[in-house]
């Protein structure tokens, strides 16, 4: 499919504590980050990475292709990101039932919070409960997979269409009508069943009304 051939794919792709960035051969792009530096710097401190890669949209894809940028800033508690770009998605269009592919725009603004500190290697404990998606690990790592998957699903349109004007299906034999037509007599209107039944009356019966 084109579109999902146009997004690029390079190796793994890491950050260091510095925002340095790592490629690896071998395998897709990562969306996960090593935040340790960041945690570190004074409140305000900011970094913008590319955020480009494949995350699972659900099981048994193949993969979502995500193009984008994502802001990184350092809070009181934790990393503010603020990510927006565009991920691919697939689904049955709404009138023909056939699968197809498009981009689904995203924006995500969320607080990540560390479960450790990043000096002490003490557990970090909060009073409310921190969302498993919004967390940064043992390891310094904040992975963007989760919260793009979700932001992703919730963009997604509720009657996808595979191009504006699809034709949909026969409502007779279900033959998909963009590959042309089927053969089939149009459909009637109920609607206006009585009037094509006064209509075929003869003249007289027409004239003594219905």
């Amino acid at each position: 499919m084109d579109l999902v051939d146009n997004c690029a794919t390079a190796g793994p792709v890491m950050f260091d504590g510095c925002g340095s960035r790592i490629i690896e051969d071998g395998g897709p792009m990562s969306l996960q980050f090593n935040v340790s530096q960041l945690l570190k710097e004074p409140i305000g401190s900011a970094r913008t990475y590319p955020c480009t890669g494949t995350f699972a949209l659900d099981q048994g894809s193949d993969g979502s292709h995500v193009q984008g940028t994502a802001q990184f800033t350092k809070t009181d508690r934790g990393i503010w990101v603020s990510s927006s770009g565009k991920a691919t998605a697939e689904s049955l269009c709404s009138r023909c039932l056939v699968p197809f592919g498009y981009w689904v725009a995203f924006s995500i603004d969320e607080e990540y919070l560390p479960q450790t500190d990043v000096r002490s290697g003490l557990r970090i404990r909060y009073d409310e409960e921190v969302e498993e998606a919004l967390r940064i690990d043992e390891f310094h790592t904040l992975d963007l997979s989760e919260a793009l998957r979700q932001y992703t699903i919730a963009a997604m349109p509720l009657q996808p269409l595979c191009h504006p004007g699809c034709r949909g299906l026969c409502q007779q034999c279900g033959a998909n009508l963009n590959e042309g037509p089927c053969g089939c007599a149009a459909p009637e209107d109920p609607r206006f069943a009585l009037l094509r039944s006064f209509l075929t009356r003869s003249p007289d019966a027409q004239r003594q009304g219905p």
